[in-house]
Order: C-alpha cells, then sequence, then structure tokens
C-alpha cells in the first residue's frame, strides 16, 4: 500500500511543468513544508505554495491529493524528514530525466578503443609493497614459531614420567628415625599425640638418669637410649 502510494507520488511529480519541479526543489530548502493542507498559521507551506510559480488547479490539486495520500493524513501537521527527502529525490530524478542530454551509443562505441596485447605491461609492484608482505610474512612465521614452542611445552609439562619422589611413605615407614610423628587430620589428635610424646621422653629421661646413678645404661633393642630422638638435639 505505501508503495503504491510512492508511485502515485513519483507520476504526479512526473506531471508537473519542468519549472514547478525546479521552483518546487528550491522551496523544500527555504519553506517549513507541511502536509494536509495549503497552509498554516505558523507559516508552513505545503510543495506546491512553496514552489510560488501560480499554477493552475488542473495541475496542483493532483499533486496535492498523491502528497497527501502518500503521508497518510487527515490534519495538517508538518512533513517528516523522510517525506521531504523522498520528495526531494523524486524531484531530482524527474528533472534530471528531462534535462540530461541522451547518450550517443553509436558514437560512444566508435570512439572506444581497446589497447593491443603488445602495449599491455605488467607492472612490478612498488617496492614498498614487497617489503610489507616480507614484513607480513615474517611476523606470522614468528607467531607460528612463538605457538609452536608453547604447545611443546605445555605437552612435555603433560608427559613428564612420575619418579615416584613424591610419596616415599611405604618405601621408608620402617626406617628407624625417619617419621617420627605420623600425619594428623585433627589440631587436637596432633595435640594429644605430642602430649604423649613428652611424657615418654620426660620418662626416658628419668629411667636414664636413675640408672646413670647406678652405672647401668637404659636402651631400646635397637641400641638407641630411650626417649632420645635419633637425630638427636
Amino acid at each position: 500500500m505505501k508503495r503504491q502510494r510512492a508511485q502515485d507520488l513519483r507520476a504526479a511529480v512526473d506531471r508537473l511543468p519542468l519549472g514547478t519541479r525546479q521552483n518546487m526543489l528550491k522551496g523544500l530548502e527555504t519553506n517549513n513544508i507541511i502536509v494536509g493542507a495549503d497552509g498554516n498559521v505558523r507559516g508552513g507551506r505545503c510543495p506546491m505554495m512553496a514552489a510560488s510559480v501560480g499554477s493552475s488547479k488542473v495541475t496542483g490539486k493532483p499533486f496535492a491529493r498523491a502528497w497527501d495520500a502518500y503521508a497518510g493524513v487527515r490534519f495538517s501537521r508538518p512533513a517528516t524528514r523522510h517525506e521531504i527527502h523522498t520528495l526531494r529525490t523524486m524531484l531530482e530524478a524527474s528533472i534530471a530525466m528531462e534535462t540530461d542530454k541522451p547518450v550517443d551509443l553509436t558514437a560512444a562505441v566508435s570512439n572506444l578503443s581497446l589497447p593491443r596485447e603488445a602495449d599491455i605491461v605488467e607492472t612490478p609492484p612498488p617496492a614498498d609493497l614487497k617489503a610489507a608482505i616480507a614484513a607480513h610474512m615474517a611476523s606470522k612465521e614468528r607467531s607460528c614459531a612463538a605457538e609452536r614452542a608453547k604447545a611443546l611445552r605445555g605437552r612435555s609439562a603433560q608427559e613428564r614420567p612420575d619418579t615416584g619422589e613424591s610419596d616415599r611413605t611405604e618405601e621408608l615407614e620402617g626406617r628407624h628415625g625417619w617419621a617420627w610423628l605420623r600425619p594428623f587430620r585433627r589440631f587436637d589428635d596432633f595435640e594429644r599425640a605430642v602430649h604423649q610424646l613428652e611424657e615418654a621422653e620426660r620418662a626416658g629421661l628419668a629411667a636414664y638418669s636413675a640408672d646413670g646413678e647406678s652405672g647401668e645404661t637404659l636402651t631400646d633393642g635397637r641400641g638407641q637410649l630411650f626417649g632420645t630422638p635419633s637425630g638427636g638435639y
């Protein structure tokens, strides 16, 4: 529906005299264009009034009817920017079709000359373009090398063999003095174990002192002084 109204407006524009179209195009730039009426108290004017050529009702009414139908109004209001732009485009195209000289295709084809193959010389690209291409390729190669090195580093880190040094509990748990206190999950269990160790140490020192007075040495089954850590103090 909107397309049909636009086509009707273009047809009404083409039926206007050339002078009216030219003056209307100028009037769009210097007047407040409205739709739905010839003019209003605020100085607004319809495109036909803006042309200011005193056109007759025979030529003015069809255009005014098509202009109001295109805007889809019943009452007067200012024309929108889109509506003015559409009318300006139609006027410019209609004026150009009537004022531009037609092109003589026969003369244009006869004057057309194509270059001979011998005259076509391939010109090498400028030196700066070659340098830019070389620099781009070098930068691309450096980026690829960096990506490959990063991938190799990540792969070597993932494929690093397990040496078994992270946990040697099974190997060394039977060796005396390797671990004098086992790990605890609760702090109160740790304090209880430390307290028992201190009690055992005090008992061993007391026994060692009493036995020292009697001339005997108290040791455990491995020859280690009872109550004394294997690493010493």
